[in-house]
């Protein structure tokens, strides 16, 4: 948002990527999703970025671990191929072991999930000269 300050800039922010069952392709969502993360990174000249990768508990333990890697996988790729440096990306697979939502409901959408974290390490000169003319416009 336009009234973000510097601070802002600094701060880690989490985001989540989510699947449709049974699939790790980003649908149009994930990529609306995406494209907020690049926005964000596009602002940073160093940065930590971590992919994880999470599914609902229909299925094997053992298909919903690969299942969750293939998500991580398609994350970690669309964000190479948008050109984020390989050195600020890490990723790992969760299968169904860290969900946020329990319920009865082994197809839970909110665990299909790629959770992206974003630690900043260093901001763009410009970035943070944009803020700070946006602070004083909205200052006057």
């Amino acid at each position: 948002s336009s009234d973000v300050c510097s601070s802002d800039l600094m701060r880690t922010s989490s985001h989540m990527v989510l699947f449709e069952t049974d699939s790790f392709r980003m649908n149009r969502h994930a990529r609306i999703e995406l494209e907020g993360i690049l926005d964000r990174l596009d602002k940073l000249l160093d940065a930590r970025v971590w992919v994880v990768g999470n599914t609902d508990r229909a299925g094997s333990k053992a298909y919903n671990e690969l299942l969750s890697e293939k998500r991580a996988a398609a994350v970690l790729q669309a964000l190479l191929n948008a050109g984020v440096p390989a050195r600020w990306l890490g990723a790992e697979a969760r299968g169904e072991t860290d969900p946020i939502s329990i319920s009865n409901n082994p197809h839970d959408a909110l665990n299909r999930r790629v959770d992206v974290t974003i630690e900043p390490m260093v901001a763009k000169p410009s970035a943070v000269e944009e803020i700070s003319r946006k602070l004083k416009a909205t200052k006057q």
